[in-house]
């Protein structure tokens, strides 16, 4: 009598890995599918708001919540980009951002997503501060942090803040590098 054992659990266990790699691709493309779609009644939106805002006859008030809608509508435009990365429809877009301004613009959305109990504070300087980045990756980290950290640390809620600062990255001997750069630091606590 001959007998054959085989072990089948590393095969089931590829064959499990190759399903989840599969339902994560439908779930890329569906994500690009709906993305490309959002994408393009965000631009008819965006294109109706800039009619809006050029009308001189509109109150200050209502040109006012205009340029809020345009606003949360370029938000909007962010994280469909997001989507389209996420569904490697659309390489990173690195770019100048001023820092500052970008969390400046950010803030009223946390302050919503983070709800009452939270009281955000945003530490920024008036001047300028720009970064090479692609500004809706930035965004989506900071986005990330705060609600980690809302959710990790301050279940009953609490103080949060969101600074910048500058640090540098020296040469430590024995690599040579021609020069230091400077860096930007955001600490979320």
């Amino acid at each position: 009598m001959i007998g054959i054992a085989i072990d089948f659990t590393e095969r089931g266990m590829m064959e499990d890995q190759l399903r989840q790699a599969q339902k994560m691709e439908a779930v890329g493309q569906l994500a690009g599918s709906v993305a490309h779609d959002y994408n393009n009644i965000l631009a008819s939106m965006l294109m109706h708001l800039e009619l809006l805002a050029d009308d001189s006859s509109l109150p200050p008030r209502v040109r006012s919540s205009v340029r809020e809608l345009q606003d949360e509508a370029q938000r909007a435009v962010s994280l469909t980009r997001q989507l389209l990365m996420f569904s490697r429809r659309q390489i990173i877009q690195v770019k100048p951002v001023d820092l500052n301004e970008m969390l400046s613009n950010q803030s009223k959305m946390l302050k919503r997503v983070l709800g009452e109990r939270i009281s955000m504070e945003l530490r920024t300087e008036a001047r300028r501060l720009w970064i090479e980045a692609d500004s809706g990756m930035i965004e989506q980290v900071v986005m990330s942090l705060c609600v980690n950290s809302r959710d990790a640390m301050m279940p009953a809620g609490g103080p949060l803040t969101i600074g910048r600062d500058w640090w540098s990255l020296a040469p430590t001997p024995p690599v040579q590098i021609k020069c230091a750069r400077r860096e930007v630091r955001l600490p979320v606590r």
